[in-house]
């Protein structure tokens, strides 16, 4: 009995073993493998690896096994096409067989010398939902509004950013750092209700960043880069009031899964150090980074609303005012950086006690007083402090007792000064006056005509 099920069980696993790999063996649909074939000989492949993905690319092998390529198990159609940095040289037609791949849900053409503009035909992919183009050197056409992501950074794009894109309403992530973009504040993009992801780095954007009378809202934003361009102008002070998921701990679960399913890069700027975040850690990371403007006025006093976030960036720009003490709100703060404004007064004592905080950077301002006590802040080196003459206190060498002692010298001996002058001018008034009189007596009594022909000459 016991030989009959082991018998049955064998056979069972390979009938089992027999359909998975007959289904398998026939899962890639014709049509698309020949459009798969037909895309490869558009171009000149120049791939810099030896076992390089296109070479997989075989006639005579299952095309939903091909490096680059991922198929839906269930109907065979081409849904994900990885076809980074194999060299690709030559333009994207406006007929390629790449657009009869109509399932195509992820499309990564980064770091290849595609030249011309993107055909128009990229709206035939109507299930597309995450596009880059990292590298390429083209940027137009039409956008499918089911796009999710969108990165063309480290192009050279210039002119103003496509309003197009206010069609793609279930846009998630957009990159076009390092680029040559010339254009005001996109403030359209808050029409985007799921944008969660916005960098702009490294471009030639200018103007303001708020709009009269407009309050700016992002809902859902977690990664907001503006950082290298040239805005300027005050942030008002509700600024921050709408940057709800900056605020909040809730995180959607489908939002996780298309983060990470990007599987893109962006450089950041976290604890002084230039960074690439990848994959799963746009779950994790929640930041702002205004650096390298020309921003001005006060810092808003709305920055303390945004609980969630991890790394603050707004150096080099010329912010006044003392440091909002709302910052101390900021509890999961790991790195701070207002280096190179004109803030002045002292650093709020709330900062000390941020206990994730393990960067910050206050030099060159205009801060005075003592360096708030707390572990984080007394472990900085001194150079996180520098160029704020008025400062005092751990980690800087100069004691705040010294400091204070000092100033009251100068001003008592400023005080001294004032009296001497005081005194000296007194002095040098009474000898004055009693010579003047003395000497306009003597004057009008022995030489009075002389002295009435002077003075009628004067009037």
């Amino acid at each position: 009995m016991m030989i009959k099920w082991r018998l049955c069980l064998i056979f069972s696993l390979f009938n089992l073993v027999f359909v998975f790999s007959s289904s398998a063996s026939h899962l890639c649909r014709p049509d698309q493998k020949d459009a798969l074939l037909e895309f490869k000989s558009e171009f000149y492949v120049q791939d810099l690896y030896a076992n390089g993905r296109t070479k997989s690319w075989r006639n005579n092998s299952e095309c939903c096994s091909w490096d680059g390529i991922s198929c839906d198990p269930k109907t065979g159609m081409v849904v994900d096409l990885y076809l980074s940095v194999i060299i690709l040289n030559g333009p994207l037609r406006s007929n390629s067989s790449l657009f009869r791949l109509q399932h195509l849900q992820s499309l990564d053409l980064s770091g290849n010398n595609l030249s011309g503009t993107l055909p128009e035909s990229i709206s035939k992919l109507k299930h597309l939902m995450v596009l880059s183009l990292v590298g390429c050197n083209f940027f137009d056409g039409l956008f499918n509004r089911r796009l999710r992501s969108l990165d063309v950074g480290r192009n050279r794009l210039s002119g103003v950013l496509p309003k197009s894109l206010i069609n793609c309403t279930h846009l998630e992530f957009l990159n076009v750092e390092e680029n040559g973009f010339s254009d005001t504040f996109p403030f359209w993009l808050r029409l985007l209700p799921n944008l969660q992801v916005l960098v702009l780095r490294s471009n030639q954007f200018h103007g303001p960043m708020s709009s009269l009378g407009d309050s700016l809202s992002f809902p859902k934003l977690r990664i907001f880069d503006i950082s290298k361009n040239r805005f300027n102008g005050i942030l008002p002070s509700d600024y921050f009031a709408k940057w709800s998921a900056l605020s909040s701990s809730y995180l959607e679960s489908q939002t996780v899964f298309y983060i990470e399913y990007y599987q893109k890069s962006v450089g950041l700027t976290n604890k002084g150090l230039e960074m690439e975040l990848v994959g799963s850690g746009f779950t994790i990371y929640k930041t702002i980074d205004v650096s390298g403007n020309r921003l001005q006025g006060d810092i808003p006093e709305s920055i303390g609303l945004l609980k969630e976030l991890i790394v603050l960036n707004m150096s080099n720009n010329a912010f006044t005012g003392r440091i909002p003490s709302s910052l101390g709100n900021l509890t999961n703060l790991e790195s701070l950086d207002l280096s190179q404004n004109r803030l002045s007064g002292k650093i709020p004592l709330e900062l000390g006690k941020l206990t994730f905080l393990a960067r910050m950077n206050f030099s060159y301002n205009m801060l005075e007083g003592p360096v708030p006590q707390g572990t984080r802040i007394q472990s900085q080196n001194s150079s996180a402090f520098a160029g704020n003459p008025g400062l005092c206190g751990a980690p800087l060498q100069e004691t705040c007792g010294r400091k204070a002692k000092e100033k009251e010298d100068e001003e008592k001996e400023e005080e001294e000064d004032k009296t001497f002058s005081w005194i000296a001018a007194a002095i040098a008034y009474v000898p004055g006056v009693f010579c003047g009189l003395t000497i306009g007596h003597i004057l009008s009594t022995y030489k009075h005509d002389w002295f009435v022909n002077i003075f009628h000459s004067f009037t």
